[in-house]
């Protein structure tokens, strides 16, 4: 089949949707179909091209219903000639449902018209049918996203060193972790062997700049650090992943993470906050999940880490009992059963 696929991707930006976007755009080429891939952020569109795109093309898959609003828009005008797949981002299912307590205009067209929606974590279905959008939950399918996974050994493994990647960005708390290693360190200060937290991800939000250079002010010893470490490529996580770090994953809200599916597939510990990606990807009975935006809960649970054995000892027990979720072969397979049903 011939794919129209819309990219919400900045082609100058390492981002959660660009990951997924080049993988899945490979998945659907090495499927024998061919992908057309429209960047909708970023550059001028231009309508009469678009039209004939939809034209030529057999199906269209859609990640992200505001960045792809004006090319559904236009879908729409000449009367929904071929069918559209909604691969559903957390930011555009979630940041209206924080501002507004409902969703967007956008994604509830998307979800309207629609022949499937696609989401990256489970427990949707469930959030769509209590907003009685039982029709939503009906078309509403998984796909976890496939990782390969990272080398390591358990010798190279340091408790005392954890990871957030994210962007600094509201929706991702990445305050959290500097206010949960403040308690922390006032706990364990007489006793604690001290502890170190790694932030990757890009600045995005007015004023993180200096939020960054204050927060690692707090942190002047060699014992206790939490550092920014700016834009990072996944070549360059991949080699932080080798010395099986712990990942916190604070986001407020989350659609499924790639970065979670990455540290699973790969049998390494992940802290979490309940958010609903997160809790889609680990399952509500994760030994490592703490309330959003509950920092008190987070310090917790790193001390429970630094302090118990055991602990440790489940959260990798758990990460590996996930790991064949985000095999990329099992992805590639429901890509393979989804688009099959759309072959002419």
């Amino acid at each position: 089949m011939k794919l129209l696929f819309l990219d919400p991707a900045l082609a100058n930006r390492t981002s959660g949707n660009q990951t997924t976007s080049l993988r899945i755009s490979e998945y659907w080429q090495s499927l024998g179909h061919e992908v057309q891939s429209v960047s909708v952020r970023g550059t001028p569109l231009e309508r009469e091209h678009l039209k004939d795109l939809i034209r030529t093309s057999d199906l269209i898959l859609a990640l992200h219903s505001g960045h792809c609003h004006e090319v559904l828009e236009l879908w729409r005008e000449m009367g929904k000639p071929i069918p559209l797949i909604f691969l559903v981002s957390g930011t555009d299912l979630f940041e209206p449902l924080l501002n507004t307590r409902t969703f967007s205009a956008d994604f509830i067209s998307a979800c309207e018209d629609a022949h499937s929606i696609v989401t990256f974590a489970q427990g949707f279905d469930r959030l769509f049918s209590s907003f009685g959008k039982e029709c939503w939950a009906e078309k509403n399918q998984t796909i976890f996203q496939g990782a390969s996974p990272v080398s390591w050994k358990m010798a190279d493994h340091d408790p005392r060193h954890a990871v957030v990647i994210g962007h600094l960005r509201f929706i991702k708390d990445p305050w959290i972790s500097v206010r949960a290693l403040e308690i922390l360190q006032s706990s364990l200060r007489a006793v604690g062997p001290g502890f170190q937290i790694q932030h990757f991800g890009t600045s995005l939000d007015p004023g993180t700049e200096e939020e960054i250079r204050n927060a690692q002010k707090r942190f002047p010893g060699p014992d206790w650090k939490w550092e920014s470490r700016g834009a990072v490529t996944g070549k360059e996580i991949r080699a932080v992943m080798s010395s099986a770090p712990l990942l916190i994953q604070p986001s407020i809200h989350e659609g499924g993470a790639n970065v979670v599916g990455e540290f699973l597939v790969s049998g390494l510990p992940i802290i979490a906050s309940n958010a609903p990606g997160n809790v889609g990807l680990l399952g509500e009975d994760w030994p490592g999940l703490f309330g959003v935006g509950d920092d008190q809960g987070l310090a917790d649970l790193l001390q429970q880490w630094l302090e118990s054995e055991e602990f440790r000892k489940r959260l990798f027990v758990a990460s590996s009992e996930l790991s064949q979720q985000h095999d990329r072969v099992h992805e590639k397979v429901a890509w393979e059963r989804l688009l099959n049903r759309f072959s002419r």
